[in-house]
């Protein structure tokens, strides 16, 4: 069991988000747990630092080039037409790496076994927020599928950019103020003692 951090609102969307920790055996599980309560979770991170570690190495786990490329190929498919379980087998076809056709069954699984497509993302822990499957879950109800796909990739696109300009503009200042320990340090180590 794992100890994991939440953050949750109410399923009807009243009231303030609540927070808490819980031991869950996944954060999949986590989540059903909380939905059965009346609560949709907004956020779940593991409390310990080795758990969040022991996530981030797991070899299963989705990388956000892998989902941003799905989000992406789905969008182009999905706008010209095709249906959802042969967007997705395409999209495996069509996959750059093993990790990304893996992450395409998975997917194809979930529709297999009924799930609305929105389902089936959900069913593949991490590759979309709670926000994004959300989106897909109106894009069904709506019939524009096509459209919430595209709007999720390009949110998924708009907060890979931010995080680049973020960490570019960043990396002065980092350099910076190892520069300045660092001289720091000789000084205090070597020149003032001699």
């Amino acid at each position: 069991m794992t100890a994991y951090a939440y953050t949750a609102v109410a399923l009807g969307g009243g009231g303030a988000p609540s927070s808490g920790t819980r031991e869950a055996s996944d954060e999949k599980s986590l989540r059903s747990a909380l939905r059965e309560e009346g609560l949709i979770a907004i956020e779940v991170r593991p409390v310990r630092a080795i758990d969040a570690l022991r996530s981030r190495t797991n070899k299963d786990r989705v990388r956000p080039k892998d989902s941003a490329w799905f989000f992406s190929t789905m969008a182009m498919l999905l706008e010209n037409a095709v249906p959802v379980d042969e967007a997705v087998r395409s999209a495996q076809e069509a996959a750059p790496s093993d990790r990304a056709s893996s992450l395409c069954e998975r997917v194809r699984a979930g529709l297999r076994k009924g799930e609305a497509f929105s389902g089936a993302v959900e069913g593949v822990e991490g590759m979309a927020r709670a926000q994004h499957i959300a989106l897909l879950r109106s894009g069904e109800a709506s019939g524009r599928l096509a459209y919430c796909v595209g709007l999720v990739d390009a949110s998924i696109e708009r907060a890979a950019a931010i995080r680049r300009t973020l960490m570019g503009r960043l990396t002065y200042p980092a350099l910076l103020m190892v520069a300045s320990v660092a001289a720091v340090w000789y000084l205090s180590a070597v020149v003032v003692p001699s």
